[in-house]
């Protein structure tokens, strides 16, 4: 983001908190949802959840414009998803709204709170980002042979996976620094809350987020739902973090299934037994961090598969377009299934996987060797060349 965009986008957060020192006291007593949408929406359900993922209601597209009225006790951050296209967030107040379809998102524009923390969407900076980071995923692969060991070969998949994960950091970086402006800055504490995500300080910096957390509980005049919600959020992940002890060197590890990309069922302990060293590793198309890191995985697999090294991929994606273009456009050389569950499926319950990439190392004998950052990329090289003796 450029310092003149920056400074617009502090320009509008200071409006919007004037505007909203109330911040996210309801004043109104009901909310209007009304939009346009193309005619290929007709015939879709908008459904918005909180983050119990309670359906708190559901628009009908029955026209090309739609309307909807209701009302809420307290102002809070719901998840929007479709039946076909569509996906997005926003926070649901006592207000009305203006929803719209944009590069597959949908957009909530209204409520003072809402307007606030999500300020950044309507940035030129976060426009392009989401474009760039578009046309990088679609573009940079074109004509890149994914197998070939040839060294110009792997240099131009480098290079292409280096553009993505910079495509994809870019638009986070927007996000996350606008995140904690607010949270950081002369707000409610309420509106702090509803701006802090798991992801604001970084994704692997649960810590922080849980200490944030904390501290804004301490400036709340008292409990809210949504307040309850996210530290049920937080206990669960922590439970999944106490469980993924089990998981510990040493331990057996747990079979599961899932699906290859040619319809067949495929479980773990069909392949740990024929194989030195199995990884499984957890996935989705989704996952800018997971695919940045396959052009790496490829050499160490190209290395080591004849010396008795397989991977086991298992992707989370719930959609099989995404699932099936991705796979495509990687060209995965190692055993490639998908759960399209997600992260609701027997194979990441098994692994309490909370997030990805997330990977776990297992000997012909059943034993776990290692499992997490620990084996990530470069770490994953080491772990390899000390167990093959190298």
């Amino acid at each position: 983001m450029n310092m003149k965009e920056l400074n617009k986008l502090r320009l509008l957060i200071f409006v919007l908190f004037i505007s909203a020192l109330a911040s996210c006291q309801q004043e109104a007593s009901s909310y209007k949802i009304s939009g346009n949408f193309p005619e290929e929406m007709i015939g879709d359900t908008i459904v918005l959840k909180d983050y119990n993922k309670q359906v708190v209601a559901k628009i009908a597209v029955e026209g090309t414009s739609v309307s909807v009225t209701g009302s809420i006790q307290e102002a809070t951050k719901v998840r929007v998803g479709t039946s076909k296209r569509g996906h997005g967030s926003f926070i649901l107040e006592n207000a009305n709204y203006k929803i719209s379809l944009e590069n597959g998102r949908l957009n909530f524009k209204g409520g003072e709170c809402n307007d606030l923390v999500y300020a950044y969407r309507y940035t030129d900076a976060y426009k392009e980002s989401v474009k760039n980071r578009q046309k990088v995923l679609e573009e940079a692969f074109t004509g890149i042979n994914s197998q070939s060991a040839d060294e110009q070969d792997v240099k131009a998949l480098e290079e292409a996976r280096r553009k993505s994960g910079e495509a994809y950091a870019a638009v986070s970086k927007i996000v996350s620094d606008h995140q904690i402006t607010i949270v950081e800055g002369d707000y409610p504490a309420y509106t702090k809350l509803l701006a802090l995500e798991p992801s604001t300080y970084g994704v692997r910096n649960f810590e922080k987020y849980v200490s944030v957390v904390e501290e804004i509980k301490k400036e709340l005049e008292e409990d809210n739902a949504y307040l309850k919600m996210v530290e049920a959020s937080i206990a669960r992940r922590k439970s999944n973090i106490a469980k993924s002890k089990k998981f510990a060197v040493g331990r057996k590890y747990t079979d599961v299934s899932a699906t290859t990309i040619d319809g067949k069922k495929i479980s773990l302990s069909d392949v740990v037994p024929n194989y030195k060293f199995t990884l499984i590793e957890f996935w989705a198309s989704w996952c800018g961090p997971c695919r940045a890191s396959f052009p790496h995985l490829k050499k160490v697999y190209s290395k080591y598969h004849d010396k008795g090294f397989e991977v086991f991929g298992v992707s989370l994606d719930t959609k099989e377009k995404a699932y099936l273009k991705a796979s495509k456009q990687e060209d995965i050389p190692w055993i490639n299934a998908v759960d399209y569950n997600g992260y609701k499926g027997d194979a990441a319950k098994a692994y309490n996987v909370s997030g990805i990439p997330f990977t776990v190392l297992i000997a012909k004998d059943g034993t776990i060797v290692a499992a997490g950052d620990n084996i990530r990329d470069e770490k994953l090289d080491e772990k390899l060349k000390e167990l093959f003796g190298e």
